[in-house]
């Protein structure tokens, strides 16, 4: 089922969502989404999001993009075990603190940021496809170990 919608525009009686795309609007507020606690796949790229601890609760999540926004940390992401793919492309991330709480994870994408140490991926030994780049790295010394 695809939806779009507007911020404010929402449909009720949303509680039984699996997939929601809501790209390309000027989203800030998760609340709503929040509540949404049957979603697998959710993509919120392109909007205006600056914090996504209102999506800590989506523990059934598989899938997330909140590329370009204006995303500082992912932290909040860490209680999402089951998330295998999220793309934060975009956005001024300068660390991955609770990536390394996601080991079902096999896709990352994390270009375009501020990344400059990738030491937390190295719990994420499932990775099949990793992004990072246009970021700031300074040493790739922590691939080698998701290849052990």
């Amino acid at each position: 089922m695809w939806i779009y919608a507007t911020f404010g525009k929402l449909v009720t009686g949303t509680k039984n969502l699996t997939f929601l795309n809501l790209n390309n609007n000027a989203i800030r507020d998760l609340s709503v989404i929040a509540t949404m606690s049957k979603l697998e796949a959710l993509s919120l790229s392109h909007n205006a999001l600056t914090d996504l601890s209102q999506l800590s609760v989506l523990t059934n999540l598989k899938e997330l993009d909140v590329s370009y926004n204006s995303l500082t940390s992912i932290a909040p992401l860490s209680s999402c075990t089951n998330l295998w793919a999220i793309d934060i492309s975009g956005n001024k991330i300068d660390t991955l603190e609770g990536i390394d709480a996601l080991t079902k994870l096999s896709v990352l994408k994390a270009d375009h940021n501020k990344l400059t140490d990738i030491h937390l991926l190295t719990a994420n030994t499932l990775l099949t496809k990793l992004d990072l780049s246009h970021n700031s790295l300074i040493s790739i010394a922590p691939l080698a170990e998701l290849n052990s």
